[in-house]
């Protein structure tokens, strides 16, 4: 992919108006930094807001950054592309970096839905031409990349590789780099992996960060160049001073391993690459970072830093492996972190939320122990269903139960409950389960045939075949009964009834 740039023409696309100030733009940057370290991200805004309107690079960056991952705000990648290229003209090169990392900016803004007015994809595109025509080698960039996605425009290989020999003409670095991309993937032309190198050498040259990321990649494989590790690891460092996070990533991971005699395993140094990338929102970084402090086997242990990259990879980038190691972390404690169960069943509720069957199975547990949670049979049985039906994989619900020392220490009563509620919301098997104990009387429950055959049915028609097997055998104690004066059978009330006699 091509990737997008700092230019003056920028100026004329913005649509935020933020207006310079001579009040001192560091104290909001770093009242909006400490907040957004508690987490806080409401105040941090506003703060980054207040200091990026008197001038400050970093509090740009930082909204960009924010923006970009909806913290504190809508995820909005319009307002994302306008700060992090607001803060690269005021000179934060970790920007640049981001417009890379997150993938095109410049094209979210003319095909994001986020932009607000109408038929913005054509205006763009026609402020590109008209800059282009007076030789903007931005704009002509620009152009390649718009012509060879297709995108507003009918797709034109042979215009796009038009424009970004234009825009090369004009020196510009990152019509280098974006045709060093194509050749080195063969993407729109012949690959050709040396041409790629040269193309990167003349994009460092004017000292574009990605160039030297991606010269080292090649010096590192031997692609296109004689493999030299030394200079791929010099590559690597300058790139990731310069702000580039893949090279942060790259050089963390090549400090941590080691590579021959040519690289020593330094982990200091490897934490220090980590962070920097991490800082940035990289989530690779932080659930390295996270792990390797958990662990303790690389560093010394500091289960406070794990759970402050887990919270980090589980706020900021949303992941599922995060939310729920960082749960397990406080459900469990680790070293001088003690156990914290409420906020561990907070976590556990976040993942369960976004549909992870692990933490909606622990939910489950905690609602069922009264762990962290306000002891409650019907949420332990509405989570664990939704366990449950989360993948394939799973074992029925009554299996879940009797695996579970926790639910399964349940009362009778609570367990009637558990499995009405599970029943309720559909799932065959506790609806299978409360049939077969209508029928022989278990769990406190009266024999009721009327209400066995009521939940079975239920779950049959879902095509359960133990629901299936067991109406069958219902009929059959029926049958074998018909020669007996039968006892009255009272008719059930239709579930949901919520104590342990009803169905």
């Amino acid at each position: 992919m091509f990737h997008p740039h700092s230019r003056p023409l920028a100026a004329c696309l913005f649509a935020v108006g933020l207006l310079l100030a001579s009040l001192p733009a560091q104290a909001g940057f770093e009242e909006g930094n400490a907040a957004w370290q508690e987490g806080k991200y409401d105040v941090a805004l506003k703060e980054f807001t207040a200091a990026a309107r008197r001038g400050d690079a970093d509090a740009s960056y930082r909204l960009g950054a924010m923006y970009a991952k909806g913290e504190g705000t809508p995820r909005n990648l319009y307002l994302a592309w306008q700060y992090f290229y607001q803060a690269v003209e005021r000179g934060n090169l970790t920007a640049v970096a981001e417009l890379g990392d997150l993938s095109d900016y410049f094209d979210l803004y003319l095909f994001s839905p986020d932009v607000p007015a109408p038929g913005k994809r054509g205006a763009a595109v026609k402020r590109l031409q008209r800059a282009a025509k007076k030789g903007n080698g931005n704009a002509l960039n620009d152009l390649a990349l718009i012509y060879k996605q297709g995108d507003g425009v009918k797709q034109d290989m042979q215009k796009a590789l038009e424009y970004i020999h234009l825009a090369i003409e004009k020196n510009n670095p990152f019509a280098l780099t974006n045709l060093g991309l194509m050749y080195g993937r063969g993407d729109g032309v012949q690959a050709n992996p040396a041409r790629a190198v040269a193309l990167y050498q003349q994009a460092i040259e004017q000292g574009h960060p990605r160039a030297y990321t991606l010269l080292a990649q090649r010096l590192m494989d031997g692609d296109g160049i004689k493999r030299d590790v030394k200079t791929a690891v010099q590559y690597y460092n300058q790139a990731a001073e310069k702000g580039d996070v893949r090279a942060q990533l790259a050089l963390a991971d090549l400090l941590r391993r080691g590579v021959d005699k040519i690289v020593p395993v330094d982990s200091d140094q490897a934490v220090y690459w980590y962070e920097k990338a991490a800082q940035a929102g990289n989530l690779d970084a932080q659930m390295v970072l996270a792990d390797m402090f958990e662990s303790g086997q690389e560093v010394a242990a500091n289960p406070q830093r794990a759970a402050h990259w887990y919270e980090a990879a589980a706020t900021r980038n949303h992941s599922a492996e995060a939310r729920y190691r960082l749960a397990l972390l406080y459900d469990t404690g680790r070293g001088n972190l003690k156990p914290d169960p409420k906020a561990a069943a907070r976590w556990y509720l976040e993942g369960a939320k976004n549909n992870d069957a692990q933490a909606q199975q622990r939910l489950a547990e905690l609602y069922a122990s009264g762990h962290g949670l306000k002891r409650n049979a019907e949420e332990a049985g509405r989570w664990l269903a939704r366990a449950a039906a989360g993948c394939c994989g799973q074992p029925p619900f009554s299996k879940m139960v009797e695996k579970s020392p926790a639910l399964n220490a349940l009362s009778a009563g609570e367990k009637v409950r558990m499995f009405r509620r599970a029943a309720r919301d559909g799932n065959a098997d506790a609806q299978t389960t409360l049939g077969r104990w209508y029928a022989h009387g278990e769990q406190g429950l009266p024999v009721d045939r009327n209400a066995a055959r009521q939940w079975l049915e239920r779950a049959a028609k879902q095509n359960y075949v133990p629901a299936k097997t067991a109406l069958r055998e219902l009929s059959g104690d029926k049958k074998a009964g018909a020669g007996k004066k039968a006892a009255p059978v009272q008719a059930a009330p239709p579930p949901p009834a919520r104590d342990g006699g009803q169905s």
